[in-house]
């Protein structure tokens, strides 16, 4: 009898006719001596049958037969499952069907004795303890003691076999088809891919960009929710809205839900939908209402603190500045909703990048918000963003990839890097793995290169990879052609050095520098946005007049109005906006930095200065110096408040400004002090 454990390493070399025990063991995660194992007892079988053998060469090199179907394995009364198989099932049947879980029963289905069975639900009791559960038995097994730990624990269940859904005329095992029916029964007669169809189009309607983690995240808890309603079963730890007009916003979105599962739901459900729906929100969601400046100051504190710590300035890498603006809204999400990663990459972390991470669990108890995090992996993807700033090199083009990362922004930034770094190519784009199916550009590429084996590799070259790009993987490129880059330049130090040059000219030059030595800086010089490129002389004023924070407000929006940034309610609407979350927008440097919300209100991206001799009082705060920034899109605020930050810093910039007596001279300080801190 073949194991399960073996019939995955028969798929998998199905698809990888070539292949050798390294690459099993790396892919599948499984021990290469297992590996090994494995593959002598499946020759073993396959020569009782009189099949053709797997094919086994010198240096560990594997060849698959050419006539073997492997679906005379899974068509064999005896698929045997490992104990992870049999966990894994059991969890489905105590979350939502437990009175399958019988021992007479499982002994059958499972194909081992009773004494095995008792002794994987001890195995699986001990794992679920750690989160206060237990298991009891009457006349079945069932869970107790339900808490807020089960909703993780439902959802990281369901989210391993979403993928039996997202693959059109896939061949199952038995496994997978086991653990496929009970999820099946247990939500009939409604259907597992409505309701993923329903979370895919939330997501288009929100345009909310989710990464692999965060969409599964989402889909299982949809899932999850349908299951309470059909069963009428009390959420644990439900968070849900009371205000009408919240219910009223999402009106729409309830109706389809109850379309879905063919039932009006109560106020009780409406609630946690809601709360789902303000995930994906990206308008209206937490991430919008968290004030960007107040994000800025969390990546502030962040970036001072790691920079001491390490005796790196990582205020220096816009890349790096940049990713943690994209990560850190969603992570607040996920701290304030529950959410966790359920890929624990810690592990794979290299051995010398382990003092960031290190350092980075120090820091944090240190950062608002940040030291709210419990979740391992969640540090681990943030020290992602650390680790790839630390060998960063500029970009080289030639082979083509599509890179499919599993793992979110933080790791898919880390192989880019890596990749960029090491070789000469050309990196075409960079998805979740969800979207691979409908990617509309596949005929441009070359190689994907992906985190995880992949069902469909669209008649391309796949190679999969950790996002840590280890010394392996390293070496398994190398072997696949990859060709190793022989020369970097910094395209910062290279653009100030030709400053005696006119601009237009200086572009050209730096262009032939970039090609010739096979680089690219696209993805990187739209970060060298300075402060001065968005303020213009006539939106500068210098006062000595008593006045109250919003007069301060409504005076600097009134600069950009007259110069026709914005519109006349741009002031309004930020002061609407502060009374409503606060004076996020005054730092303890005492300088205030106010934007707008709403970017219909902005003609183009600006900002405006007034320097008050007289200061203005912001809550408790005194204030000389005010910004009023306007964003058209959201991107064009990041490297202009990146460099803000570092001037006031680094600089004397605000005490130099607040004893100017001209607008021109408060102009000439502030591009004096934007050379001194870019590169």
């Amino acid at each position: 009898m073949l194991s399960g454990r073996m019939i995955r390493i028969l798929e998998y070399m199905t698809h990888h006719i070539i292949t050798s025990y390294k690459e099993i063991s790396v892919n599948l995660g499984i021990n290469i001596r297992h590996v090994r194992y494995d593959i002598d007892k499946i020759n073993d079988y396959l020569s009782l049958e009189n099949l053709p053998l797997i094919e086994k060469q010198s240096k560990g090199v594997l060849v698959y037969p050419k006539n073997l179907d492997i679906q005379i394995f899974k068509d064999n009364d005896g698929f045997v499952y490992t104990v992870q198989e049999r966990m894994g099932l059991m969890i489905l049947m105590l979350l939502f069907d437990h009175k399958r879980l019988r021992l007479n029963r499982l002994s059958r289905d499972f194909q081992v004795s009773r004494s095995t069975i008792k002794n994987d639900l001890n195995i699986l009791e001990k794992k679920l303890l750690k989160f206060g559960i237990t298991i009891e038995y009457d006349e079945y097994f069932c869970l107790k003691n339900y808490n807020r730990n089960i909703l993780n624990i439902a959802n990281r269940a369901l989210t391993h076999y979403l993928y039996l859904y997202q693959e059109k005329n896939k061949d199952l095992n038995s496994y997978q088809l086991y653990a496929k029916d009970i999820i099946d029964r247990s939500f009939a007669p409604i259907m597992i891919v409505d309701i993923i169809k329903y979370s895919e189009l939330l997501c288009e309607k929100y345009e909310y960009e989710l990464n692999d983690d965060e969409y599964r995240w989402f889909v299982a808890n949809l899932i999850l929710l349908v299951w309470y309603c059909r069963y009428q079963q009390p959420i644990p730890a439900m968070i849900g809205f009371d205000a009408l007009d919240t219910f009223q916003q999402y009106i729409e979105d309830i109706s389809q839900f109850e379309k879905l599962i063919h039932q009006k739901i109560d106020h009780y459900y409406k609630g946690t939908l809601i709360h789902l729906l303000e995930y994906i929100n990206d308008n209206e969601g937490l991430s919008e209402k968290i004030d960007p400046l107040y994000i800025q100051s969390i990546l502030n504190q962040l970036l001072e603190l790691m920079s001491e710590r390490l005796g790196i300035d990582f205020t220096q890498d816009h890349l790096l500045m940049e990713g943690l603006l994209k990560h850190i809204p969603p992570l607040v999400k996920r701290t304030f909703v529950g959410s966790v990663l359920f890929y624990d990459v810690k592990t794979t972390i290299p051995k010398k990048d382990q003092f960031i991470y290190e350092t980075l669990e120090d820091v944090i108890k240190e950062v608002p918000i940040l030291n709210q995090i419990t979740n391992l992996d969640e540090l681990t993807y943030l020290a992602v963003h650390f680790i790839a700033s630390m060998r960063r090199l500029k970009i080289s083009f030639e082979r083509r990839i599509l890179i499919v990362c599993y793992h979110g922004y933080g790791s898919s930034t880390l192989l880019y890097d890596y990749l960029s770094n090491e070789f000469k190519v050309k990196i075409i784009d960079v998805i979740p793995s969800y979207k691979l199916s409908t990617y509309s550009q596949i005929d441009e590429i070359d190689v994907i290169i992906s985190t995880l084996p992949l069902k469909n590799n669209f008649g391309k070259e796949v190679i999969v990879v950790s996002p840590l790009l280890p010394h392996k993987d390293y070496e398994q490129l190398i072997k696949a052609g990859f060709e190793k880059k022989e020369t970097a330049i910094d395209y910062y130090s290279l653009n100030k050095k030709l400053d005696f040059l006119e601009e237009n000219i200086k572009e050209k030059v730096l262009k032939i520098f970039l090609n010739e030595l096979g680089h690219n800086h696209l993805g990187i010089a739209k970060s060298v946005y300075r402060v001065s490129d968005l303020l213009i002389e006539e939106c500068i004023e210098i006062k000595n007049t008593p006045m109250d924070w919003e007069e301060a407000i409504m005076q600097s929006s009134h600069l950009l109005e007259c110069n026709h940034f914005v519109k006349e309610n741009y002031g309004k609407t930020i002061i609407k906006e502060i009374k409503k979350i606060g004076f996020y927008c005054v730092t303890d440097s005492y300088f205030a930095l106010f934007h707008g919300k709403e970017n219909s209100d902005v003609y183009n991206s600006s900002i405006s200065l007034i320097v008050n001799k007289n200061a203005v009082w912001f809550d408790d705060k005194k204030v000389k110096v005010i910004f009023c920034l306007a964003s058209k899109d959201k991107k064009d605020q990041i490297p202009a408040m990146i460099l803000l930050m570092r001037m006031v810093k680094k600089t004397n910039f605000l005490s130099e400004i607040e004893k100017a007596s001209s607008s021109k001279e408060v102009l000439n300080i502030l591009q004096r002090c934007e050379n001194e801190v870019v590169v």
